[in-house]
């Protein structure tokens, strides 16, 4: 795992209208040690390998459309997990931060908000950085994850980082089954049209605002899988 990301320009504006495509993306798995075994900690992975995956291809076609090598129009890629007390290491240069996290079946509003703040409190990041989320929620419509992006927002302002949204996946639970299922396939297209959404935001620098994907089942159907 690399030590750092590459610096962009050191004049960093914190208007949202000032938008710019990152040179380095942080991608934070917050559910706990990568490889742990969880099945939170292991649908974050997940999602996060998607996104760079996806990232990466986009802008492999881009980059083949106007000539020019992937170096140009892909960012450098960090990954990282909590260590020690939770700080997060090597993640200040970067030019976005993309944090994913699980909210469990019987998370309260009020403990959805405290895991917020807990996830944002240690970071020590450029002021002006773009601070995105993907919130993993067990209930169907992700209303915890809801509550939870609030805290964030808040927390991102008191920081002087830039909250810009991000993606609230419901029916959680689901998410140890869609592993090996096709990424444009009937299970997984919302959660991956999801994610296309959010990669195109970073890409372009901009705010993604608050992308919602809800399980690929009626609601009865999903409650009896619980």
């Amino acid at each position: 795992m690399s030590s750092g990301c590459e610096k962009g320009d050191s004049s960093l504006e914190t208007s949202a209208s000032a938008s710019r495509p990152p040179r380095s993306v942080a991608l934070v798995n917050a559910a706990g040690c990568i490889g742990a075994g969880n099945d939170a900690c292991n649908s974050i992975e997940f999602l996060l390998d998607d996104f760079e995956e996806a990232y990466r291809a986009y802008a492999h076609e881009m980059a083949q459309m106007f000539g020019v090598s992937d170096d140009v129009t892909t960012p450098r890629f960090v990954r990282m997990a909590p260590q020690g007390d939770d700080a997060f290491a090597a993640h200040a240069e970067c030019g976005s931060v993309v944090i994913g996290y699980a909210l469990e079946a019987d998370e309260d509003a009020a403990g959805s908000i405290a895991n917020a703040v807990r996830l944002l409190s240690p970071v020590d990041a450029s002021r002006g950085m773009r601070v995105y989320a993907i919130a993993v929620d067990h209930s169907y419509d992700a209303e915890n994850a809801l509550v939870s992006l609030d805290a964030l927002r808040v927390s991102c302002s008191e920081a002087g980082l830039l909250f810009s949204g991000g993606v609230l996946i419901g029916g959680g639970a689901l998410l140890p089954r869609l592993v090996n299922k096709p990424r444009m396939g009937a299970a997984r297209r919302r959660v991956s049209e999801a994610t296309d959404e959010l990669i195109e935001a970073v890409r372009e620098g901009r705010d993604a605002g608050i992308i919602k994907a809800k399980p690929p089942m009626p609601r009865f159907l999903y409650n009896r899988l619980l």
